[in-house]
């Protein structure tokens, strides 16, 4: 089966695919005199303006349901979805001398940038839990759904950055889609705006974007400090889940093919 086929290969390198995140922390810093503090700069100061210009509209309130703390819940999480695709996108690509030299699975190139995006997401996430404080986040029992958000989110990005990344490798121009996608993709998605303000003969309509479930069980945990609606939760499994396994079984069909095609 193509799905199992390209875990077990994934599993099999388990080490070279440590070895490349902590090369890639490195390669990341190396060069830099404040280090890691820069990579939360950029978060920190779209979480700042974003707060200041939207908070005209939705109020300048902290605690839960707050639109601040609602933008911290939602935003880095995007973030780190967005992150994945744009860069896992052009893995294979910009991979092309190692995958060459070396007879590796293709997605654990894939795998490599979806991974990094997920630990820079959990450093941010970390590191700006004070500002969250100040937003008025409390910890609660709710806190324990996030891995399983975390998880649920990663295979989506996964899968998506995987199909992307194969498609890039037969038509180049889509490394221009894929960022003005995204753009569009993020306004379309409950980020700039609470869900309990989104009206309600317009909900249906949103939640037939994908993105909507994942960012809703982080608004849920973190914002509003609850667990995630059942219904909502399931359908994000249920999508991680199609999009990891269409994602596989895309890179298990191509695997020679992409060699030659780079």
């Amino acid at each position: 089966m193509a799905v199992v086929r390209q875990l077990a290969a994934l599993w099999r390198r388990r080490q070279l695919i440590r070895t490349f995140l902590v090369q890639d922390l490195r390669l990341k810093y190396r060069r830099s005199s404040l280090g890691f503090l820069w990579s939360l700069l950029n978060p920190l100061l779209m979480l700042t303006v974003m707060a200041t210009a939207f908070s005209v509209v939705f109020g300048r309130g902290t605690g839960p349901g707050s639109f601040s703390l609602h933008l911290f819940a939602c935003l880095l999480p995007w973030q780190a979805l967005a992150g994945s695709i744009e860069s896992g996108s052009r893995s294979l690509v910009q991979g092309e001398a190692l995958l060459l030299q070396y007879p590796l699975p293709k997605v654990l190139l894939v795998f490599r940038r979806v991974l990094f995006a997920f630990v820079e997401y959990l450093f941010a996430t970390l590191a700006l839990s004070i500002v969250a404080w100040f937003l008025g986040f409390r910890a609660s029992w709710a806190l324990l759904w996030l891995p399983v958000a975390v998880l649920l989110l990663f295979m989506f990005a996964l899968g998506l950055a995987t199909v992307a990344a194969v498609a890039m490798v037969f038509f180049r121009d889509i490394v221009h889609l894929v960022g003005v996608g995204m753009r569009a993709w993020f306004y379309m998605t409950p980020v700039l705006i609470p869900f309990d303000r989104i009206p309600p003969e317009a909900e249906v309509y949103a939640k037939l974007n994908p993105a909507y479930h994942f960012v809703r069980i982080f608004d849920d945990v973190i914002n509003w400090a609850r667990p995630p609606e059942t219904a909502t939760l399931l359908t994000a499994a249920a999508l991680a889940v199609a999009s990891l396994s269409l994602g596989l079984y895309v890179a298990d069909r191509n695997e020679h093919r992409v060699v030659f095609r780079l």
